[in-house]
């Protein structure tokens, strides 16, 4: 049994292929998978991404230029060659041969699979050296390129899933396992024993807001259920809804920081007061225009109200990351185990400072990805069980999407006014069969 990330179970599995997937070895399964969801994880976020965010510096589309100028340079012994499942709207196939790409074993994906309209299904080859066609990231990273410009190319919805290929030495079926779904592994777990109450308790809040309040709380809600359904898709425009959730939280409720010494870069700015030898009046006036500017005010703000308004109780919460081990070759899911628990505090220190440094470069992530098409993949955004949370780089995807859930919360249980529910109840038709 191979602990996969995740996998679709759409034609999962395919067989004489020529090309070489990631391969383990029965006998060694376990071990193989406990290095591919652990701490191996960090290690590959470090050796490909770097220590910071700002210094890879790529953006759309540079992956793919940076391959073809390679690929006009490799020798044909150091090429690799691997396999990607492609996702096309309806009953059409690419026909792709003699090419810088190939495409083969065509077939449609079963009605109401996944979406509202036919789609078919190919295997994609690619070409590349073989010391890059390993590299996961890097597969990530040239695939969203691949599919971003065959989308605009064909005028077509064009999906290429974050996956590897992996298959059991010595069998020659491929199965195609998903890894995007690690950004957040809390969020696909079984539902609670008890899924009933606190739904009915967040539907008798709803009840009891007004206008204003639910118009913001149902904004944020609306962008936290958003980032949800793409995070394990498209982690950059799932990271900038909840971004934008605290945003529209923090305009309603929030307060920007009267204090000078609570604004960011207030340190550059006495010194440039000291350097140019700016007098008391003239440093007053600066400082005063500075904490006038709109966007200024507005990330402002948004640190100070995330930090601050989350309740003490946040960091004694539980947190359980679940992972679903799947059994190669056949791609049959198994029982859901816990790949860590523990609590908020063990990642993320009660240091609300901190939080507002980090919330910081969680805003500035997604302005860089907005107006400038900065790139970031889900390792960059996958938390480590275990490793406190780095205040001097953007937060995970986990971390950020807890904390819009726990304001939400905080928003619902302080703004509403005696809600409650009709008095309806429905009766369930189906009858179960007994056991």
């Amino acid at each position: 049994m191979l602990h996969a990330f995740a996998a679709e179970c759409c034609d999962l599995s395919v067989s004489g292929w020529n090309a070489t997937p990631i391969t383990f070895d029965l006998a060694e399964e376990q071990a193989v998978a406990t290095r591919f969801l652990g701490q191996s994880f960090l290690r590959m976020k470090r050796s490909f991404y770097g220590p910071s965010f700002k210094n890879h510096g790529e953006y759309a589309m540079e992956s793919l230029a940076a391959w073809l100028r390679r690929l006009g340079r490799v020798e044909p012994n150091e090429i690799g060659r691997t396999i990607v499942r492609i996702f096309l709207p309806g009953h059409t196939f690419m026909n792709y041969d003699h090419w810088l790409m190939t495409t083969e074993q065509p077939t449609s994906v079963p009605s109401g699979f996944r979406g509202s309209y036919p789609e078919s299904i190919s295997l994609l080859a690619y070409p590349d050296d073989a010391c890059y066609s390993r590299n996961a990231p890097h597969h990530h990273r040239l695939t969203t390129d691949i599919a971003a410009v065959m989308s605009i190319a064909l005028e077509r919805r064009v999906e290429i899933p974050y996956e590897v290929a992996a298959g059991i030495n010595g069998q020659g079926t491929v199965t195609f396992l998903q890894i995007g779904g690690t950004t957040d592994r809390t969020v696909t777990g079984p539902l609670p024993w008890d899924s009933l109450s606190p739904v009915a308790e967040v539907f008798r809040q709803v009840s009891g807001l007004g206008e204003n309040d639910l118009a913001a709380i149902g904004a944020a809600t609306s962008m936290f259920h958003g980032a949800l359904l793409l995070h394990d898709k498209d982690v950059r425009s799932a990271y900038t809804l909840l971004v934008a959730g605290i945003e529209a939280l923090s305009r309603q409720y929030g307060q920007p920081p009267t204090s000078w010494s609570a604004w960011e870069s207030h340190d550059e700015w006495d010194k440039f007061v000291v350097e140019n030898d700016l007098s008391a009046v003239q440093a007053k006036k600066l400082r005063e225009r500075l904490m006038a500017n709109r966007q200024l005010r507005i990330k402002a703000t948004f640190k100070s109200y995330a930090s601050l308004r989350l309740r003490a109780a946040f960091w004694d919460q539980p947190w359980v990351e679940w992972i679903y081990p799947m059994h190669l070759p056949q791609g049959n899911w198994d029982a859901p185990r816990t790949l860590h628990e523990g609590w908020v505090r063990d990642f993320l220190p009660a240091d609300r400072m901190a939080l507002g440094r980090a919330l910081g470069f969680s805003y500035d992530l997604r302005s860089r990805y907005v107006h400038e098409g900065t790139w970031f993949g889900p390792l960059e955004l996958t938390l480590n069980p275990g490793v406190p949370v780095d205040a001097s780089r953007p937060l995970p995807f986990a971390v950020l999407r807890a904390i819009l859930r726990e304001l939400i919360l905080v928003e619902l249980t302080d703004r509403t006014r005696d809600g409650s529910l009709p008095d309806v109840q429905l009766v369930r038709e189906w009858v179960p069969s007994p056991s």
